[in-house]
């Protein structure tokens, strides 16, 4: 993957636009013990060029992080007393939502207790029967939570984008990580037809593979990339990049597309941030804010 076929499918900007032209986006996540993994997605989700975003999270992430990015508009999801999500009530909230979103990303900071399973089948169920054109990536506890859901892939009716690392996706194809490997490549492409989803197998060379066989691999290695919240900014930012290209957003390999641009967006900043920093000490927020020197470089 290259800049000259990442410049063939990047979006054009209408400049006589509104935020609503640009696509709102709903990120779902966040626990107690992930806190900040939510807030990276949303930060990444903001830079990508999408008019709203909205984050849904659990009462006690709400309490902590709602105002922290005054861009976002927080939605407070109600908690059981053991402090884990009230799935049935985050069902009528979630449906209140839809009709003002374009693109759905749900997994950064979950946890893997009962009730996000079933809030991730509860959510999956609302998409297939109000939204099943919309696209939802899948990433983080949530592709772990899949594992539980057996034959999902058979009754889901909306695009999925899967954003594993190696570890998740030896988890979700019950293969060992070494299997994975030995050819990243295949594995992807393996998965991609067998599970009707584009995935996103994360780590240097990140490769993209979606169901009618097509495939891509970055040419991105960079240990910067090493670190906590890496995989949540990729979600928040290709969840951002479908949604802000409102006007394409079911055109044919649409959402293959957006995956391979937010792939190669992320380890330009990446490489960037190295450059500047060194690749020891960068954070994730540091790549998260050159995220817009893509665009100005090759585009505006």
């Amino acid at each position: 993957m290259n800049i000259e076929f990442i410049k063939n499918i990047y979006p054009k900007r209408n400049q006589n636009s509104s935020k609503k032209d640009f696509g709102s986006v709903l990120l779902i996540g966040g626990s107690k013990k992930y806190i900040g993994a939510i807030l990276l997605a949303a930060l990444a989700c903001i830079k990508s060029g999408c008019g709203l975003v909205f984050v849904a999270t659990p009462s006690p992430v709400y309490k902590q992080i709602s105002g922290l990015i005054p861009e976002v508009i927080f939605i407070e999801i109600p908690v059981k007393k053991n402090t884990q999500v009230n799935y049935i009530k985050a069902k009528n909230i979630l449906l209140e939502t839809l009709n003002y979103i374009d693109s759905f990303a749900i997994g950064p900071g979950m946890n893997n207790s009962q009730e996000s399973i079933r809030l991730l089948e509860e959510f999956l169920k609302i998409m297939g029967n109000n939204k099943p054109h919309s696209p939802i990536v899948i990433d983080a506890d949530a592709i772990n939570n899949l594992t539980y859901l057996e034959g999902w892939e058979k009754k889901k009716e909306n695009p999925i984008i899967l954003t594993p690392h190696v570890g998740e996706m030896s988890r979700l194809g019950k293969i060992t990580k070494k299997q994975i490997l030995n050819n990243k490549k295949k594995c992807a492409q393996t998965y991609a037809k067998k599970l009707d989803s584009i995935i996103v197998l994360k780590g240097p060379n990140t490769v993209i593979a979606s169901p009618n066989s097509l495939v891509q691999t970055s040419s991105f290695v960079n240990a910067a990339m090493a670190k906590a919240g890496t995989g949540d900014m990729l979600t928040g930012l290709i969840s951002g990049l479908i949604a802000s290209d409102k006007v394409n957003i079911l055109n044919e390999n649409n959402f293959f597309y957006k995956a391979c641009l937010g792939v190669y967006i992320q380890g330009y900043a990446s490489d960037i941030a190295k450059k500047e920093i060194g690749e020891t000490a960068v954070r994730s927020t540091e790549i998260i804010e050159r995220l817009g020197l893509f665009h100005k470089k090759f585009f505006q």
